[in-house]
Formats: structure tokens, sequence, C-alpha cells
């Protein structure tokens, strides 16, 4: 999908389009559980529960391409060209073969009807591409795309946004053969592109902006992407007036940024920086700081209270999008507080706004905890032997969740490891520190006992047990973690970020009825 329009478009026009990108997402862009666990997939756990909570770690432990690639894919729209238009649709049901034979005579009929860089071909190598992906030819993709973005800078100019969707395409390729800083290259220089095209204060800038910082975020280069959002921000609120929509994913993802300095996915270090945007922007990406002060708490709080704002504001009200949004708040306030008084009410007014709109599964849709955040796991390092093949481990969980999103230390228990002791004490210490968005019934969040935790991993066992492929028993000795045995600081394990006495304007008031507090503990 392209993300630039031609230059001259009206910012009527550029804002409707960062709407549709905003609602599309919103739900997503919103889910401080994605944030802190970027979506964990849920996995079979063992039955026998009245409450079970059913998540798997592989998501969050699997290499940062696996993570990334879900994220910069993105859908392109069909062609007009019929003959295009039924290869895309041979790919879709992944009959490459087909699709590819296709393409490369659409392509060879119009080479020899025109020539090498008429721009007729620009369509058919892009797509050409895509299938090459699929079949994973990936040095073939990079140049059907990189023949397509040369064919479209010899007919556009050089700095053209036009070579964006051929661009972005060679980021996703890159990124899935696990080359994240050439993938990082080809990113930063779409932005440069529309920098240079549009110049650093123009609303066309905001599309490309959010993919980059969105890129930003999922290769944990934070810092950067705060950057990107403050800028977006600014941007849309210079441009016009009417930029509630607009808005709402920049201001999605600089709360995001705060909470993944303060929960982070790995340790996040100085290293983590691009330099590239300080010329461009102005932004410096290297001012870093370890700790969440209150200054920055307000910021990601007032962010998320601005979209809870906007979407009560609408006539009239979207109730999805409005509960996505004061659920993000409520969570938000869970993680960072140890009161009630605050998370409370969103909770409740989360309710109550289902019921007002007729739901009747508030309670079963809220019946068990939601993982917001789990310190990273690290798993056993791979072999350096090739002739080892690697197997799966697991390691089941059973625990109490409190009303506060907590596990009852006392009440964590294993149910399953498989080696036995591998990993049980690292899935365990995250445990101890994971955040939940407790139970809900009727808005009030209440404890749950039996809920279940699955932890899925890779090891390679040593090589006399690999040797013994058809004894009777396995070791249990397997290739150990070496080194960076220490996790990052998790949530149980510091100094509260922000105590009790947060000033109660740090955020804005929220509306009515959202202002209603609890002033004591739950």
């Amino acid at each position: 999908m392209a993300i630039v329009t031609p230059a001259g478009t009206s910012k009527r026009y550029l804002i409707a389009r960062s709407a549709t990108i905003a609602r599309t997402s919103l739900i997503a862009l919103l889910s401080i559980s994605t944030i802190g666990s970027h979506a964990q997939a849920s996995t079979d756990a063992p039955e026998a529960a009245t409450q079970s909570t059913q998540s798997s770690a592989t998501n969050d432990d699997a290499p940062r391409s696996e993570r990334i690639d879900a994220i910069v894919e993105t859908a392109e729209p069909r062609s007009d060209d019929p003959v295009i238009r039924a290869a895309q649709e041979q790919l879709e049901s992944n009959e490459t073969l087909q699709a590819r034979t296709l393409l490369s005579e659409l392509i060879r009929q119009r080479e020899s009807s025109f020539d090498r860089y008429n721009p007729d071909l620009i369509e058919p190598l892009l797509v050409l591409g895509d299938v090459k992906r699929a079949e994973k030819d990936f040095v073939g993709a990079l140049d059907s795309y990189s023949r397509a973005i040369h064919i479209e800078r010899v007919n556009s100019g050089l700095i053209s946004p036009t070579q964006l969707s051929g661009v972005y395409r060679e980021a996703a390729t890159l990124a899935e053969m696990g080359d994240l800083a050439a993938a990082n290259d080809r990113h930063e220089y779409a932005y440069i592109t529309l920098l240079r095209y549009h110049g650093g204060a123009s609303m066309e800038l905001v599309p490309g902006l959010l993919r980059l910082a969105d890129w930003y975020m999922a290769s944990n280069n934070i810092f950067s992407a705060r950057g990107l959002y403050k800028h977006g921000i600014d941007l849309v609120e210079e441009a016009t007036s009417e930029t509630d929509d607009a808005l709402i994913p920049l201001l999605a993802g600089l709360a995001q940024t705060y909470v993944r300095q303060h929960f982070p996915l790995k340790n996040v270090g100085t290293s983590d920086a691009s330099p590239v945007f300080d010329s461009f922007t102005g932004v410096s990406s290297t001012s870093q700081s370890s700790g969440l002060s209150l200054a920055s708490y307000s910021q990601g709080e007032k962010s998320l209270q601005r979209i809870v704002n906007i979407e009560r504001q609408r006539d009239p009200v979207d109730v999805e999008a409005l509960v996505a949004a004061e659920l993000a708040l409520a969570d938000w306030h869970l993680m960072f507080l140890s009161t009630g008084r605050r998370w409370l009410p969103l909770y409740a007014d989360v309710h109550k706004q289902l019921q007002d709109a007729g739901s009747q599964d508030s309670n079963s849709r809220f019946a068990t905890p939601t993982l917001l955040y789990r310190p990273p796991i690290l798993s056993p390092k791979a072999s350096d032997d090739p002739t080892i093949e690697p197997k799966q481990g697991v390691v089941d969980l059973v625990f109490t969740v409190n009303h506060r999103g907590r596990i009852v230390g006392s009440s964590l228990k294993t149910e399953r490891s498989d080696p036995p002791g591998m990993l049980d004490f690292r899935v365990r210490r995250a445990l101890n520190n994971a955040i939940y968005r407790p139970s809900l019934v009727d808005g009030v969040p209440v404890a749950t006992d039996n809920n279940r935790y699955r932890h899925e991993f890779t090891y390679w066992p040593r090589k006399d047990e690999a040797d013994e492929r058809d004894g009777v028993t396995e070791t249990t000795q397997t290739v150990a973690t070496q080194g960076n045995a220490e996790l990052p600081a998790t949530p149980n394990d510091m100094p509260d970020a922000v105590s009790e006495e947060v000033p109660e304007q740090a955020g804005g008031e929220l509306p009515e009825p959202l202002a209603t507090t609890a002033d004591d503990d739950v």
C-alpha cells in the first residue's frame, strides 16, 4: 500500500487519509497488552481450570526479525490490470508457480513492445518480487524490487515518493531475511525521501512518519520513535483544527514509548538510537534515560487521556473505539500506580459503556485476566554443532491473579516442565513480575484462581543425547545459555517509578463521569 500522495494534495484529504489509518488500527494501537507483550499468541494449555489465561511467550522471545516482519507487512491493493490482478489472486491462493509464470511472460512481452525502462514494467516487477518472496527466494525478490525502483527513479526522479512502494517491500524482505540493519536503512531512506520531496513541515509526511515510528518501535528503537511521534503531533496540530482522528495513532504511539521504556522487552541502551533525524527534524535521538520521571509519566498519561476525550466527544460515539481508549488508559494507571483511584473508575465506565450500547457480554469478555507485561525470558543458546537438531520445550504454570493484576507468588505452581528443570526458574521469575489486567465483574476487578500460562521454547540437546536416537531414556542436560544471565529490571524488582502521590493534575482531569474517583485502595 503506497503511503504517499502526489504533491498538491489537499490538507483535508491528507487528514482524512490519516484518519482512516487511525480508525482501522485503533484497537491494536491502544492495547497496552501489545505494548508489553507484543501481542503474544494463545496456545492450547492443559484444561481443568475455572479461569484460564492461555498465553505463549514465543513471540516475545522470537528473533526480532519475526516480530518486525509481522509489523511491516502491508496489504497491496488489487491492480487495475487484469493480468496482474490474476497473478495477485494466484499468489493469495499460494499458486506461486502459476503467478511467477504469468508475470514473467507479461514482463517479457512489455520489454519486447517497449523498452527496459518503460513505467508499465514497474507494477508487474513489484508483484513478481512479492511472488518470489512468498517462495522464500529473497535474493530474487530484492532483484525485482530493485529494478522496479530503478525504473521509477528514471521516469519520476531520484527523490520521487512513488518509488517507496518498492522501498518498503525491500525493507520487509530484508527484515524477513534477518538483516535488520539493512531493513532499517531502507525505512530511513524512505522517510528521508519524503522529507526531501515535501519538506519537514508538510502534513504529507505523516503516513510515512507513522510507518517509520512503528518500525522503530518494532526494532526496540523507542527514543527515535518518540521523536517522530512528537514531530507528527506537531505537524497535525499546526495543519488544521480538524485533527482528532489523525492524532490518535500518534498519541497512542507516544504513550507506547513510555511504557516500553519502563517495561522493556529487552535492555535499552544508547546503541539503540539512530542519529539520522537530528539534522532533518531537530529531534535528538540520543537523549535517553533509564527511569520514568513524573514528567514522562504525565506525558504518556495525557496522550492516552486525550484519546479518551476525542472518543467521548464523537457524535455518535463509537463504543468499541471508546472502550479501547479507556482500557488503554486504565491499563496505564494499573501498570504504574499502586492504588485504584484512577483505574477503577475507568474499568467501571467500560462496563457501563458496553451495557448502554446493549452489549450482554461485558462479564464474559473480561472474565479472564489479560497479560499486559511479562519480562523477557532468555532461551537456551543455539548449538554450534549443525548436526544437532533443535527440539521444542515447554513450561506450563498455574497461578492466582489478584485484583491488582499481580500474580500471588505463593500460588505459582509448575504443572509441566519438558525438559524437566531447564527453564522453570526463569519462567517463574518472569511471571512473578508480570502484570495482568485482572478479571472484571460488572467493571470491578476481582481475583481469579487457576489461571494458566504456557511458555514454549527451542533448545538443543547435548551431542551425546542427540546421538542416542534409539535410546529408551534421554538425559536432561542441555546447552545452557552463556552470559547475559540477568534479566532486565522488572516492575516488582525496582522501586515504583510513580508513587501514590502522583499529582492529580498530572494528566488533566477526565471528563465526567470519568472524573469520579475511589480514594481508598481497591
